[in-house]
């Protein structure tokens, strides 16, 4: 759905297969429900990078895909995650809902942050959010010997140079994540639960009837995430 040329699902009524639909506890908000969407790009994203207890994690990019991201990273282990965005606003929403450390890649040198907060050894597991690339570039520099970089952010260009020998030396695994699969019931135990907290990275809401002005205002680089809601 609303990959082309199928249509998306901004209407009043859909059909849908029961096959592919999941029924939500009754904790779980359906606000909540809609954002398993985003959450099961940042599960399966965790997944490919095998993040686990004790690691070490970059998520570059602050939006709601990283953001959910540093959320289902924490829920698998992660001891200490560090964001980063180009956006301020943007790094401090980070920071408040838990990154242990955030990086202006527009201020500061991310690969001399990170070694030093690292103390030299790098991050366990890179996960490229952003699409930009220079970040996609940038999360060779800051992985440890070893470790893993996932990419998930869609470039404006289909091809970004790489480092082929430092991939080589360093023995890098370097994974790509496209979207996600039968991760939705991981995503609902998770809000079920209350690990994971989806509804905090909402900015503001909207009608349908007023969608065209959502899209304007989600457009805006200070926005996170807006939610099209739908009149019982």
């Amino acid at each position: 759905m609303a990959t082309p040329p199928h249509d998306g699902a901004f209407t009043e009524y859909v059909s849908w297969p029961a096959d592919f639909a999941y029924k939500l506890p009754e904790n779980v908000s359906t606000t909540e429900g809609a954002l398993c969407e985003p959450l099961s790009v940042g599960i399966h994203a965790c997944h490919r990078g095998d993040v686990e207890t004790g690691d070490t994690v970059l998520v570059t990019g602050a939006g709601p895909i990283g953001l959910l991201v540093m959320e289902t990273a924490r829920a698998a282990g992660a001891t200490d995650i560090i964001v980063t965005d180009v956006v301020d606003e943007k790094l401090t929403f980070a920071r408040e809902r838990g990154a242990d450390l955030v990086v202006n890649v527009a201020e500061d040198d991310l690969e001399a942050t990170v070694d030093d907060y690292t103390d030299g050894v790098g991050v366990d597991v890179a996960v490229e959010a952003s699409g930009a690339v220079p970040s996609i570039q940038s999360t060779l520099d800051v992985v440890c010997r070893g470790g893993t970089v996932v990419l998930v952010g869609l470039a404006s260009e289909a091809t970004v140079p790489f480092d082929v020998l430092e991939i080589i030396d360093n023995e890098l695994d370097v994974l790509g994540s496209f979207r996600y699969k039968n991760t939705y019931p991981a995503a609902i135990d998770l809000l079920a639960d209350d690990i994971v907290d989806v509804e905090g990275i909402i900015q503001f809401e909207s009608s349908l009837e007023d969608i065209d002005d959502a899209f304007q205002r989600a457009m805006d680089p200070n926005v996170i995430k807006g939610m099209v809601t739908l009149d019982s």
